[in-house]
């Protein structure tokens, strides 16, 4: 029977049981994609990711990785947390002291590295945002009115083909950014809405006008069949558009 390393890791925080929790497997070889899934599945955390040396079959040497991510029910092309929890448990937990790369499914490297303050920094790839496609306008706004039935807090809806998220840009002089934090969608009318797999993704965000505090607030429904608002995420933070 296979053994395996495998970590849980809380992104974002220094408390246990806070922040946004990753799971890490470390692969000595690599596993069918369906073993990935059957894994992802199990552990049923939003994110595990799978994490293979690319020259070197040594964690702790090695400089270079392949990555995947699972949600429990299918893979994803990009998790930033759960890259950063990858990365911490090489820092932290295999003392791997080099500067990281990740190569994605698709072929792009996440640069990653241990800064001497003990943070880890990381590159995000940049997802552009233009406006809706006419077929996406009406499961757009459909979406819009389950999670803020108050169409004019609306600023504007643009959409991420390359992520498949739905940003929508609500107006800061109508709603707070704790109106943002406490937003509750209503998910039944959510999984009623038909977009052919093209809204993956649902972006709810604006700019915080106290500058001291944040550049802007968001938050993000991971995808319509999940049903679940994720305060962090990597690849609807490379989708922004202000």
């Amino acid at each position: 029977m296979s053994t395996f390393e495998v970590y849980t890791v809380d992104a974002f925080t220094d408390k246990p049981f806070y922040g946004n929790p990753a799971a890490v497997v470390l692969l000595k070889s690599d596993i069918e994609d369906s073993f990935k899934q059957k894994i992802a599945s199990e552990i049923k955390l939003s994110e595990t990711a799978f994490v293979l040396c690319k020259n070197v079959n040594d964690f702790v040497s090695e400089n270079e990785f392949y990555i995947r991510w699972f949600t429990p029910s299918n893979e994803v092309p990009l998790c930033g947390h759960a890259t950063l929890a990858s990365a911490a448990v090489l820092f932290y937990r295999k003392k791997n002291k080099n500067k990281l790369s990740f190569e994605t499914m698709g072929g792009d490297e996440l640069h990653v590295e241990l800064e001497n303050d003990g943070y880890i920094s990381m590159n995000f790839p940049h997802n552009p945002t233009d406006n809706l496609d006419k077929s996406l306008v009406d499961p757009a706004i459909e979406i819009a009115k389950a999670i803020l039935p108050d169409l004019n807090k609306v600023l504007e809806f643009k959409f991420s083909p390359g992520t498949k998220k739905l940003l929508l840009r609500l107006d800061e002089t109508k709603i707070t950014s704790d109106d943002i934090l406490r937003i509750e969608p209503n998910c039944e009318e959510m999984l009623k809405v038909k977009s052919n797999d093209c809204i993956r993704g649902v972006i709810v965000t604006h700019k915080d006008l106290i500058k001291e505090r944040y550049d802007f607030v968001s938050s993000y429904l991971i995808q319509p069949t999940t049903l679940e608002f994720n305060l962090v995420s990597t690849s609807r933070g490379s989708s922004k558009s202000f």
